[in-house]
């Protein structure tokens, strides 16, 4: 059986409580309606303004109605589900949105489905219009008369086709066409719009703009089967939160993402996947999601500073914890970096009010007891073996200045660490150590550009792959690390050329011994090794 009639007509009986419970009772039944109630010509004026106001007026951007669709199906997902889906398939002439959540029975479709403004939604729980943005969809049908937007609802008890269509351009032509399909086993809901003219490429564009960040805890979402809000970045973290509404307590989530180093380097808060501020990120950022009971400031990109938001803040570090559980150790740095930023974003006075900031810092340093900034750890990292470079964490310089005052800084490991075994002062050039001496005086020629080499300075520290570290910058001092295998036993005329390979060939050394010897990367290294040769020889002929 089929019910046809204009939706003016339909929304007029809808509100006339006094016939619907009946006539519903005789659709339910697949029988006749005898007629439905006559519409008043001032209601009927009346309805079709409301009309016009939310199918003509309601979005400025032609997809955004198809983005209402989806996130009314987003909304529908049926409470305690994880595995949530929403499929949505946009080919040249059609777009189709399925899912698998709460379908609409008969009275629901009837009382909230065609009527504006009329919806079981709190608007606690739920993103979408209901109602308002399905209505918006309309707009299709009258700009072009062979378009039709279908909806199949089917639930546990009932199953019911809704075709819309429009023979004309005014709202008041709008034909709702009500029929029985056949019952499934799996209750769900799809609505497809037909016959629409579009640029294919243009709407997937729009749609994954609005819908990447929404969580996939909330829906996996899907277009042409391709996953839009996953698969870019690390999986998304949920942590249940208890907040207050209206009187009551509920619970709802609050999310973390890690964005991928590919993507980009933004920390964006959104409400529930809906972009609201961003801030700018020196690492590779995160999606935070905030659940509806945040509450946005009409008019501004602002979250309302309340208690709830505390309450989200303090469970999205408990998220970004559970994330730097998982993080690989070599992209520490990045996390630790990326907390600070989080701490910037939301405005967080004092780490110490972070009720799991004890636990964020066993993970992030462990039993590390001194911070280097990474230009500092960099420079260094050829000098020392790992047994030191286990001890340092290196950090970006608003990580530094966050959490240094609880750390040994480099100041601290040259202290404990780099103890002189010798010194040598160029000067002087005086030590009872003849071939230490040897190896200070020949070093003596090296002015590494406009820093003099003022004082050599012999450390005994774990080995790296670089026997040389040069501090410079004012000092001019130059570290020799004796336990490095160049600078053991006899000096051979081989290990001094691997010295001045190894001196020459070091990152902290290149750039100002180009100033010195030659800006030639393959003759640079010969005419170091010739002169610092020539004095091996003379020391080797004064000594025998």
């Amino acid at each position: 059986m089929r019910y046809q009639a204009p939706l003016v007509e339909w929304i007029s009986f809808a509100l006339n409580r006094s016939c619907l419970d009946q006539t519903l009772e005789s659709i339910r039944k697949g029988k006749k309606i005898q007629h439905l109630p006559a519409v008043s010509d001032t209601n009927r004026r009346y309805l079709e303004k409301i009309l016009r106001e939310e199918v003509v007026k309601q979005f400025n951007d032609f997809e955004r109605p198809m983005l209402e669709l989806v996130l009314n199906s987003i909304d529908a997902k049926i409470r305690g589900v994880t595995d949530y889906n929403v499929k949505m398939l946009v080919k040249r002439r059609s777009f189709t949105v399925i899912d698998d959540g709460n379908s609409m029975t008969l009275e629901q479709i009837l009382r909230f489905l065609i009527i504006p403004f009329n919806t079981e939604k709190d608007g606690i729980e739920q993103i979408g219009k209901f109602g308002v943005g399905f209505l918006s969809n309309f707009y299709y049908c009258i700009n072009d008369r062979r378009t039709s937007i279908t909806v199949y609802t089917i639930t546990k008890d009932e199953s019911y086709s809704l075709k819309f269509f429009c023979p004309s351009t005014s709202v008041s032509d709008i034909v709702l066409e009500l029929k029985h399909i056949r019952r499934s086993k799996k209750p769900r809901t799809i609505v497809k719009i037909d016959n629409l003219t579009y640029r294919r490429s243009k709407l997937i564009t729009y749609l994954t703009q609005h819908l990447v960040n929404i969580p996939s805890y909330m829906a996996k979402l899907t277009i042409d089967g391709v996953w839009i809000n996953e698969g870019y970045r690390t999986p998304w973290i949920s942590v249940p939160v208890t907040l207050q509404v209206k009187d009551k307590e509920i619970v709802q989530e609050v999310g973390f993402c890690r964005a991928s180093p590919a993507s980009s380097s933004f920390i964006v808060l959104t409400s529930q996947g809906v972009k609201v501020k961003v801030f700018s990120c020196n690492v590779n950022g995160a999606i935070i999601s905030f659940p509806s009971a945040v509450r946005v400031v009409e008019g501004r990109d602002e979250f309302k500073i309340d208690d709830n938001y505390k309450k989200c803040v303090y469970a999205a570090f408990e998220a970004f914890e559970q994330h730097a559980q998982i993080q690989n150790v070599k992209d520490i740095c990045f996390t630790i970096e990326l907390f600070s930023e989080l701490v910037s974003a939301f405005q967080v006075e004092y780490i110490k009010n972070i009720p799991n900031i004890d636990r964020i810092e066993k993970i992030l340093f462990g039993d590390k007891k001194y911070m280097l900034l990474t230009t500092q750890y960099d420079e260094l990292a050829e000098f020392l073996g790992k047994a030191c470079l286990d001890k340092i964490i290196r950090v970006y310089p608003a990580s530094f200045q966050l959490w240094s005052n609880g750390f040994n800084v480099m100041s601290d490991f040259f202290n404990h660490h780099m103890k002189p075994v010798l010194v040598l002062d160029m000067e002087k050039e005086k030590t009872n150590y003849h071939r230490l001496s040897l190896l200070g005086i020949l070093l003596r020629l090296l002015n590494f550009g406009q820093e003099r080499v003022r004082k050599v300075i012999f450390v005994r520290v774990d080995p790296g792959t670089s026997p040389f570290y040069f501090e410079g910058i004012g000092s001019g001092i130059l570290y020799i690390n004796i336990r490095h295998f160049l600078c053991r036993g006899s000096l051979t005329a081989m290990k001094l050329f691997g010295m001045c390979s190894e001196l020459y060939r070091s990152e902290a050394c290149l750039s100002t011994l180009h100033g010195r010897v030659d800006s030639n990367k393959e003759i640079a290294p010969r005419i170091l090794f010739r002169t610092v040769a020539s004095f091996y020889d003379r020391a080797i002929s004064t000594r025998t």
